[in-house]
């Protein structure tokens, strides 16, 4: 694992201080410049990337991926599932984010590029209570219309980094890099006790990434006398679940 090196950037732009102890998996464009916060928290933030922003008109929201961990006790989902998982997340930012900008399908000229990631997944089957064994409890199962919820009920999110970057749609310049864990394992060797994170809680991450994204790109736009404290507009744990909105 690499060592963690974390600076104080990633609270200006996103103002996640969740303890993180997290692993480069590939996903980012580039870790390297990547500083660390805390325990819980990567993040790079160009030192132009404020007023760059200015520049953007419209969004490219690249499909959100799902990567498990090696040692996750589910080894894999069905396909279908991921999807539908994967999709939520996008559609949590899309909401977000469409009101006041363009969502477009394809990089051009003043498009920014948004990539986010569940990485380093770490699953277990969820236990069901015995009247999910019954007729009545397949019906009640059965009648919930949330896209993801058939998928949540069958397994349970211990823990997670949640992965996330805007990048220059043309040339690939990474603007802002992010990496935020939540929940954790067990970990008898180290003295961890179990403290998962749940779907709502990870789709909440998602959701504030979206909200301070559309801030900062207000806030570029504006003087400094009108711009809008977005930490402080969108808290990351007073966040209404994300879930709702991609149903």
């Amino acid at each position: 694992m690499r060592q963690l090196i974390l600076h104080s950037t990633l609270i200006l732009l996103f103002g996640v201080t969740q303890n993180i102890l997290a692993e480069d998996t590939g996903f980012l464009s580039d870790y390297s410049n990547l500083a660390a916060e805390g325990e819980s928290t990567r993040i790079y933030r160009h030192p132009e990337a404020f007023e760059k922003l200015a520049a953007y008109q419209a969004i490219m929201i690249d499909q959100p991926e799902l990567i498990i961990a090696a040692d996750s006790k589910v080894k894999s989902l069905k396909p279908d599932d991921m999807v539908k998982l994967a999709e939520a997340m996008r559609i949590t930012l899309s909401n977000k984010l469409a009101e006041d900008y363009y969502i477009v399908d394809q990089p051009g000229p003043e498009v920014l590029l948004l990539r986010v990631a569940a990485s380093n997944l770490y699953l277990k089957k969820a236990k069901r209570g015995w009247l999910s064994y019954t007729p009545i409890g397949f019906v009640a199962h059965a009648a919930k219309s949330a896209m993801t919820d058939e998928i949540t009920k069958k397994i349970s999110f211990v823990e997670v980094n949640m992965e996330a970057e805007i990048l220059d749609s043309l040339s690939g310049e990474q603007l802002v890099a992010v990496v935020i864990q939540r929940g954790q394992k067990k970990d008898k060797k180290q003295g961890l006790k179990a403290d998962p994170t749940t779907w709502d809680e990870m789709l909440a991450v998602v959701d504030v990434i979206g909200a301070r994204l559309d801030c900062r790109l207000d806030n570029a736009r504006l003087v400094q006398e009108e711009q809008k404290d977005c930490i402080a507009l969108f808290p990351e744990h007073a966040v209404e679940s994300a879930e709702e909105s991609a149903e």
